[in-house]
């Protein structure tokens, strides 16, 4: 029997997320916190909104930028973007019921930083874990009660969905296993434009793992409730 190496300390706080970075650039990383949630705004017809972008790379991928500006809307669909934008999320092809390329660390890492260290670590759980052909003892997991009640804030796929999606789920704990995870840059994505019919909205997103780095572009998929407010339901990202 073995027991993890100084985990969480040194490994939650060094999650690298694979993908998000492009040929040549390191992987990108957790960073954790709690941060608010403001209230979300109404959903409106046909609503066309847009943010400045110089990128050329950016504006020649992306849509045509044009009809109403709506900054208020934008700034909501911005900072609902901003508080997952380090879990990778935006970097990889979402489709509920199919385990992204990831294996799901972004779901795990999204729920880590919307609920916060402190949190995560006050409710740990540990149990006997095999990992490769050891077992090893004091394991800390998550109970699934305490992530999923946090990612259906964010996400419109369903619990048992996201189990299926996300490797780190284990069904005999009903838990989600801290991962051993590598270091990194962590990603930061902005929405160039979105566009709104009646309760859904179609953001179009770049995503950076550093400032001077090629964006990664992808088209997500929001839905709106009186309950949650704006939640992601998909990504798509565009294939270069």
């Amino acid at each position: 029997m073995k027991k993890p190496i100084c985990l969480l300390l040194a490994v939650l706080l060094c999650i690298g997320i694979a993908g998000c970075s492009t040929p040549g650039q390191g992987e990108s990383g957790l960073a954790s916190g709690i941060s608010g949630q403001s209230e979300p705004a109404s959903p409106s017809s046909a609503l066309v909104g847009s943010s400045q972008v110089s990128d050329p790379l950016s504006s020649s991928s992306m849509p045509p930028q044009t009809g109403t500006t709506d900054e208020e809307t934008l700034a909501v669909f911005q900072e609902r973007v901003h508080k997952i934008d380090n879990s990778g999320f935006f970097c990889h092809n979402i489709e509920a019921g199919v385990r992204p390329r990831d294996d799901g660390l972004c779901f795990y890492i999204a729920a880590y930083t919307l609920l916060g260290s402190d949190v995560v670590e006050n409710t740990y759980q540990y149990a006997t874990r095999r990992v490769g052909n050891q077992d090893m003892d004091n394991y800390p997991y998550t109970p699934a009660s305490v992530m999923d009640t946090e990612l259906q804030q964010y996400f419109t796929i369903p619990t048992d969905v996201l189990h299926l999606m996300t490797s780190s789920y284990d069904a005999e704990i009903n838990g989600y296993w801290a991962p051993v995870g590598l270091g990194g840059s962590t990603p930061s994505t902005d929405v160039t434009s979105y566009e709104i019919q009646g309760n859904d909205a179609t953001l179009y997103c770049e995503t950076r793992s550093v400032p001077e780095s090629a964006p990664v572009l992808a088209t997500v998929q929001m839905e709106y409730s009186e309950e949650y407010g704006w939640r992601f339901s998909s990504c798509k990202v565009v294939e270069e």
